[in-house]
């Protein structure tokens, strides 16, 4: 049985155009990342991972989210849904911002006065090439 590809970029970028969302090359698809697996129940958590995820996007004054949960049809297909829930912080909330390059990854720390986020980005199964080309151009909106 093959596994269906999810056009991940193509469903983020319709839920924008259909929800008036003004965008370019500003937003990443962001997921949780557990650092030890318990190698009997890898699939139940790689899905409680990707259930997690959101999509989140830069813009000069501001950094919005949506949730993005990804669900696992068995081995065979994945579906995502986009902006049930959703927010905004003031780039004046936001004490920094971090994007670094890991291996085939990159790791975004995000900090407030409340609370510090890691998430991760994922290359090899997001689609390497648009990501690697949004992360540069939210770096440029960072400086």
């Amino acid at each position: 049985m093959a596994f269906k590809k999810l056009d991940i970029k193509g469903n983020i970028e319709k839920y924008f155009r259909e929800n008036g969302i003004n965008y370019d090359k500003n937003y990443l698809l962001l997921a949780r990342r557990k650092l030890f697996w318990n190698i009997w129940d890898v699939y139940s958590q790689i899905e409680e991972e990707l259930s997690k995820a959101c999509v989140v996007l830069v813009k000069k004054d501001e950094v919005e989210f949506f949730s993005c949960p990804i669900k696992m049809n068995g081995f065979s297909s994945m579906t995502m849904k986009i902006g049930e829930k959703r927010f905004k912080l003031n780039k004046n909330e936001i004490l920094s911002f971090e994007i670094k390059k890991i291996l085939i990854a990159y790791k975004i720390r995000i900090e407030t006065k409340d609370s510090v986020e890691v998430f991760f980005v994922e290359g090899k199964i997001f689609g390497k090439n648009w990501i690697d080309e949004n992360v540069e151009y939210i770096k440029e909106l960072l400086k």
